[in-house]
């Protein structure tokens, strides 16, 4: 049974899909010209509204239920030392 999801509202859906695509708050703050305050507080809504703990769990909750589309999650190449 589906848990019910409480509706995203536009700049909670913009954060989503950078978030989805792996940007970091700082990031998203850059691309969206808001502030990091304003990016942290719809990332942690939309924690809340998926019933999830990161972000992780937000994406394939997002893909589960048909929020968000493989097709438009670009994976980034990253360098870790």
């Amino acid at each position: 049974m589906k848990k019910e999801i409480q509706q995203l509202t536009e700049g909670e859906r913009r954060v989503y899909k950078l978030m989805a695509n792996f940007h970091e708050n700082d990031e998203i703050a850059e691309i969206l010209h808001c502030s990091r305050g304003t990016v942290k507080a719809h990332v942690s809504s939309i924690l809340k509204k998926l019933c999830v703990y990161s972000r992780a769990e937000a994406v394939i909750a997002g893909l589960k239920l048909g929020i968000l589309e493989l097709d438009n999650i670009h994976i980034r190449e990253r360098v870790v030392f």
